[in-house]
């Protein structure tokens, strides 16, 4: 997703459109093998090459698992920010466990952040945003150029109860999926005229520095545990 955000090309609707396509494709086969992928975020959403015919190409499984359809997973997994619901509720005691919707709810905050360039449910403070996601109400900002039927897809995702999200076979036979669905090919752009391009580039920036922060902050940690145990940092 870095690379959305960086190179000169327009970025348009119809670029969102075709990259959520080959995302739901991948999400499809894995579900039909009866696989779920649980960490779907930006980081995880690369471009096959730098070319401008590049395909999306989904990537770290390190969490994803095989599931039988009638038993749901319990561990409490993924990056917190882009937690779907129902991870929240188990990990506060509130459910019992989940399915393979939360990554359809994943897709849901995706398409969000490629058209708008921004995370709807991010705060600064953990438990605020886990706050946010358990509510899951979220507006559309006023005045971008993004079409209605791209919001409905995006709210027919990021929906609060499981059962009630699309699952990918369904998703891919969404209006805003369709071949007949109307080109888009004008550039993105917030009520200011600003493209949305730029929003995502600093979305970007902004992940990147909270990364580094992160790490900053596991080796000062492993410094002073090393210390004090009498051992060389």
């Amino acid at each position: 997703m870095k690379r959305l955000g960086s190179d000169s090309s327009v970025y348009s609707e119809d670029e969102v459109r075709d990259h959520v396509r080959t995302i739901l494709r991948a999400i499809q086969y894995m579900h039909h093998k009866n696989s779920v992928h649980r960490d779907l975020k930006p980081e995880n959403v690369l471009l096959s090459n730098m070319s401008d015919e590049a395909e999306i190409k989904i990537v770290d499984l390190g969490l994803s698992r095989y599931f039988e359809d009638r038993k749901l997973m319990r561990t409490i997994c993924g990056t917190h920010k882009y937690l779907a619901p129902e991870l929240v509720q188990c990990d506060r005691g509130q459910l019992q466990g989940y399915d393979k919707a939360i990554d359809m709810w994943g897709i849901g905050l995706l398409t969000f952040i490629m058209l708008y360039g921004f995370n709807p449910f991010a705060r600064e403070v953990q438990r605020e945003t886990h706050n946010a996601i358990v509510r899951a109400t979220f507006t559309y900002p006023e005045g971008y150029n993004s079409s209605k039927d791209a919001q409905s897809f995006v709210g027919s995702l990021l929906l609060l109860r499981a059962q009630d999200r699309l699952t990918a076979d369904e998703a891919l036979c969404h209006r805003w999926l369709s071949d007949e669905a109307p080109a888009s090919p004008g550039a993105l752009l917030s009520n200011e005229k600003r493209p949305v391009k730029s929003m995502l580039s600093e979305f970007n920036a902004q992940r990147m520095i909270g990364k580094m922060i992160k790490g900053a902050h596991r080796r000062l940690s492993h410094d002073a545990t090393s210390k004090a145990d009498g051992k060389p940092a």
